[in-house]
C-alpha cells in the first residue's frame, strides 16, 4: 500500500496563478511557503501517524507566522527597536562565545613538541631528581609544637574479619591503654575522610585524648570495592 501524505493549501492572501516553486509548496501565508521538502522528515512511509503529524506541523507553522505578521504590523516602533537591540545584542554575544570557545579548544588541542618537553625538563631538573613533596606554604598555629604529638595509621579487625584502615593522632607523653578515645567516621556515596590536620582538636588531645579517623567502608579509601562493600545490602558494614 502506498504512504499517503496530506496536502492543505493554506491561502491568506488571494494570489495569481502560482509559479512552478510556489506549485510544490503544501500551505502559505502570505509571501511565505512551506514546501514538501520542509516536511520529510516528519513524514513516515507506512506509519499511521503521519497525517496527524504532518498537519499539525503545517497548523504549527501557520500560526507562528500569522502571530509574527500581526506582530509586525500592531509593535510600535519603539517596543521593535528595543527587540531589535536585543537580538543584535543576543546575536554578537553567540559570535563572541563562539570564538572564545574556539581559541580554547584550539589551546587544549596545541601538540607539544618534544623540543618542549625537553626544554620543561632541563629547566625543572631537580623537582624530577629528588621525588619528594616539597613543601610551598605552612600556616602558623599559636602555642602548637607538632613534635609534641604523634600520628600512626593501623588496621582493625571488623566482625568480618575485614581489616579496617584508621588513622590516629594523640599528644606523645599519654597512657594509649587508659586514654579516652573519640573516633569518627563517615562511608557512604565513595567520599573520603582525609586525616588532614584539624587545628579545632589541639584542645582535645592536650587533655589526653585519642583522635581517630575510621576509614570505614562505604567510602573509596581502599578503591572501588572499598566504596561497593559498604551501599545497599552492605550498608551494615558502614
Amino acid at each position: 500500500m502506498k504512504p499517503i501524505y496530506l496536502i492543505i493549501l493554506l491561502l491568506v492572501c488571494s494570489c495569481d496563478l502560482p509559479t512552478n516553486e510556489e506549485s510544490n509548496a503544501v500551505a502559505r501565508v502570505g509571501e511565505d511557503f512551506l514546501f514538501i521538502s520542509d516536511l520529510e522528515n516528519q513524514m513516515k512511509p507506512n506509519g499511521s501517524d503521519s497525517i496527524q503529524i504532518t498537519t499539525r506541523t503545517i497548523n504549527e507553522w501557520a500560526e507562528e507566522l500569522l502571530y509574527l505578521k500581526k506582530a509586525e504590523i500592531n509593535l510600535s516602533s519603539r517596543e521593535k527597536k528595543r527587540l531589535e537591540e536585543l537580538v543584535s545584542t543576543y546575536r554578537n554575544d553567540l559570535y563572541v562565545k563562539t570564538y572564545k570557545d574556539k581559541a580554547i579548544q584550539s589551546q587544549l588541542d596545541s601538540i607539544v613538541e618534544k623540543e618542549e618537553i625537553e626544554s620543561y625538563f632541563e629547566q625543572n631538573k631537580l623537582n624530577f631528581k629528588t621525588n619528594k613533596r616539597k613543601e610551598i606554604w605552612k600556616s602558623q598555629i599559636n602555642n602548637f609544637n607538632e613534635d609534641l604529638y604523634e600520628t600512626k595509621r593501623i588496621k582493625i579487625e571488623s566482625r568480618d574479619g575485614k581489616l579496617v584502615p584508621n588513622s590516629l593522632v594523640y599528644k606523645k607523653d599519654i597512657d594509649l591503654k587508659k586514654a579516652p578515645l573519640l573516633m569518627y567516621g563517615y562511608g557512604s556515596y565513595g567520599s573520603i575522610i582525609d586525616a588532614s590536620f584539624r587545628k579545632t582538636i589541639i584542645p582535645l588531645l592536650n587533655k589526653g585524648f585519642i583522635f581517630c579517623i575510621s576509614h570505614i567502608r562505604g567510602g573509596s579509601e581502599m578503591g572501588r570495592q572499598w566504596y561497593e562493600d559498604g551501599k545497599m545490602l552492605n550498608k551494615k558494614n558502614t
